[in-house]
């Protein structure tokens, strides 16, 4: 699967805490910084969920991008639902972002909102729904990823290489 390996954490233990300064400080640089990202996501600072999850409701996409793909590398199970809302953003790109960060989560809750998804009008986005329900590996997937045989091409491959993650056929 070319989408991603294992989540950054676990979503075990997570709890509401306060963003460590150098976390705050990364955050008010998601935005600006295109590596603020990826040192965020290394600090892994649970404390940092809450804030991005209030960042994915900005005006300013780009933040909007970069929260997310923290929220997904950081493993927090706090942040499945507001990722899965973001499944119906009316920006594919932020769709397409948040089908890839529930799937690197790894939260199989998840897996009816992404089933959901797979009906999105933008092949890029179906095709990393795919993707993303195929490294979660849950059984419910495989009716729906059976119906995207007829999709474009991109998708169909996608679809066929998460039904070969979930069945283990190949």
């Amino acid at each position: 699967m070319t989408l991603l390996s294992t989540p950054f954490g676990s979503g075990e233990g997570s709890q509401a805490t306060e963003p460590s300064a150098e976390a705050s400080a990364l955050i008010a640089q998601l935005g600006q910084r295109d590596d603020a990202i990826g040192e965020l996501a290394e600090l892994g600072d649970r404390g940092a969920v809450e804030p991005l999850i209030a960042l994915m409701g900005s005006g300013d996409n780009r933040a909007r991008y970069a929260a997310t793909v923290v929220l997904g590398r950081l493993g927090d199970q706090r942040a499945v639902e507001p990722l899965a809302g973001q499944l119906s953003d009316p920006e594919p790109f932020l769709r397409k972002t948040a089908a890839w960060a529930l799937g690197f989560l790894g939260d199989r809750s998840a897996v009816p909102p992404l089933i959901a998804a797979l009906s999105d009008p933008h092949e890029d986005v179906r095709h990393d729904v795919a993707e993303a329900l195929g490294c979660l590996g849950d059984s419910r997937a495989v009716e729906p990823l059976q119906r995207l045989q007829r999709d474009t091409d991109w998708v169909r491959r996608a679809a066929a290489e998460a039904l070969k993650e979930i069945t283990g056929a190949e």
